[in-house]
């Protein structure tokens, strides 16, 4: 996202992107109560406190670090994304299969506009 860092509200929604939850999920899977993501992500608070930082960590495998500065990789070290089911699992699997086969159209789109548009400059 180009050298433009974050703030937690956009970090709270990329965290949504990249588990596929919304607030109500996340809350179940740390214990952090709804209201309390809710205000994070509309920007009514800027400043997690320690518990909702540590619950991200160890519940969710959110590295802290990468919460709280936007520096660093997303998961912490270690860590995986266990905490989902099966079920779970096999939809994320799914939704990333469909993205890759939506890239690869894209990807084809381009080359052959980028094709037919070098044909007629000629």
């Amino acid at each position: 996202m180009g050298t433009e860092k974050q703030s937690i509200t956009e970090r709270v929604k990329i965290i949504y992107d990249k588990l596929g939850v919304n607030g109500s999920k996340l809350g179940r899977i740390t214990g952090i109560p709804k209201p309390t993501i809710y205000n994070l992500e509309k920007g009514k608070t800027s400043n997690p406190n320690k518990d909702f930082i540590e619950a991200l960590e160890k519940k969710a495998g959110i590295n802290m670090i990468w919460f709280v500065t936007g520096e660093g990789e997303f998961l912490a070290k270690d860590r995986d994304l266990a905490f989902f089911s099966k079920e779970e699992h096999v939809k994320m699997k799914q939704t990333l299969l469909e993205q890759q086969e939506r890239i690869t159209e894209l990807e084809r789109f381009i080359i052959d506009f980028t094709m037919e548009k070098s044909k007629k400059s000629f």
